[in-house]
């Protein structure tokens, strides 16, 4: 009996193993011992098990498994309406963290852990998007394109562009 509950937490590995079920687990093994005089499968044991384990450990399992803390949800959304609304301006990491009231450092960290790209990525990610609308929605050239999402050069927006999509503007204009 005791084997198959250590056999059962061992399982629940990604759930942790603190002091808390480890104390659960003990008395879930006295009362087993107990409950085992009485009959009670082993079975049943292991579902009174895992019935306490999920609800109790698994937000838990989550919030350790991404513990690395980001910012807050509200100022995630104002920095994001931020970089939307002044795509067009040059990246400045400097201003983004006077914008979240945070140094350059923590707001770099904190913001690639909320988004999963840097600020400077996600700035290049915004740019080429707004650039794809245009392409495929005005009849702008490529010039006025690039100019009109941030680029002074053309070329070295066709560059990346070519980079990010695997096309070149007029390509992707065409193919759309």
């Amino acid at each position: 009996m005791k084997k198959n509950i250590v056999k059962l937490l061992t399982n629940f590995s990604p759930f942790g193993t603190g002091p808390g079920l480890r104390r659960f687990a003990r008395q879930e093994i006295w009362e087993a011992a107990v409950l085992h005089q009485r009959c009670e499968s082993a079975e049943s044991l292991q579902l009174r098990l895992l019935v306490h384990l999920v609800p109790n450990y698994a937000v838990r399992g989550q919030e350790l498994q991404s513990g690395s803390p980001s910012l807050p949800g509200y100022k995630l959304r104002q920095i994001k309406d931020w970089m939307a609304e002044h795509v067009v301006e040059d990246f400045n990491l400097a201003q983004l963290a006077a914008e979240a009231g945070l140094s350059k450092f923590h707001f770099q960290r904190l913001f690639k852990s909320a988004v999963g790209v840097s600020p400077s990525r996600y700035h290049i990610n915004l740019r080429l998007n707004e650039a794809r609308r245009l392409l495929r929605e005005t009849k702008k050239n490529i010039v006025e394109v690039a100019l009109e999402v941030g680029y002074a050069n053309p070329s070295h927006f066709a560059q990346l562009f070519r980079r990010e999509t695997g096309l070149s503007p007029s390509d992707y204009r065409r193919q759309r």
